[in-house]
């Protein structure tokens, strides 16, 4: 086996049949590797009874140069063994599990994100007087978000905090204002509500959820779509992940093509 898959499995499957001592010695080192890695090649060879040449020839055997390069290839497998173990206890922990699942909310994001709706619905936010942004619960927090973003861009973003006060703002509002929806599910009868409003007073509007087939999907003009995950009771929810994020592709996407460099 070649070294390159580490020098563990080398030393489990040799390529050429070892001698007696030579096995004494590969037994040594898998049971005792990182005493083995501050012994010089004296040490090694006594702590076996044997000859330092002994220990020459099983690194000549191995394809390694010499005792040197040999320690330099055990560290390198004793560091690769300790970054799989903690992966492992990572994959098995509460909190490796939450992480794992985040990243593939993410991942789901990024396959479900059509460009060209992004580049719409920019062009949309760009020509628009004013942005009005509503979500309830922790989509909440992608409205703040998206307030947070482009007013930094000098657009004008109203944040709505309720579902009376949206109504009556995008019931009143100009024609070449834009309302953007947020939900998870897609199904928010607040939220909705102010969607038909802004739909009744003739508003383009968007839709930011997770759900294709929901009543906000089936109404706007426009989606974006985020890949979520199951949702965590009482403290937090992988669509927030996975929503902003969504939400920061669309702001990349937006300053590059419509500002400065």
């Amino acid at each position: 086996m070649d070294i390159e898959y580490g020098l563990f499995e080398v030393l489990e499957n040799p390529i050429t049949e070892l001698t007696a001592t030579e096995a004494v010695l590969v037994n040594f080192i898998l049971e005792h590797p990182r005493d083995v890695l501050d012994m010089t090649i004296q040490e090694l060879a006594l702590s076996n009874d044997t000859s330092p040449s002994a220990v020459t020839r099983l690194c000549k055997k191995l394809n390694i140069k010499n005792f040197k390069n040999f320690k330099i290839y055990l560290s390198q497998s004793l560091e690769r063994e300790r970054i799989q173990n903690n992966k492992i206890v990572a994959e098995t922990s509460i909190y490796g599990k939450f992480f794992q699942d985040i990243e593939q909310s993410l991942e789901n994001t990024l396959a479900v994100l059509d460009e060209e709706k992004m580049k719409v619905v920019n062009k949309l936010i760009h020509d628009s007087e004013t942005i009005y942004v509503y979500g309830i619960g922790f989509s909440r927090e992608i409205a703040d978000s998206i307030f947070k973003k482009w007013n930094i861009l000098g657009k004008s973003v109203i944040v709505i905090p309720d579902r009376d006060t949206g109504i009556i703002s995008v019931s009143n509002s100009s024609t070449k204002c834009l309302f953007i929806g947020i939900s998870n599910g897609g199904n928010s009868i607040d939220v909705t509500y102010v969607m038909d409003a802004a739909l009744e007073r003739g508003l383009q509007t968007v839709a930011i959820t997770n759900y294709k087939n929901s009543k906000m999907s089936q109404r706007a003009d426009h989606m974006l779509y985020s890949g979520g995950g199951p949702v965590l009771p009482n403290f937090a929810s992988y669509a927030v992940y996975s929503q902003l994020f969504a939400i920061d592709m669309l702001y990349l996407d937006y300053v590059n093509t419509y500002t400065e460099s």
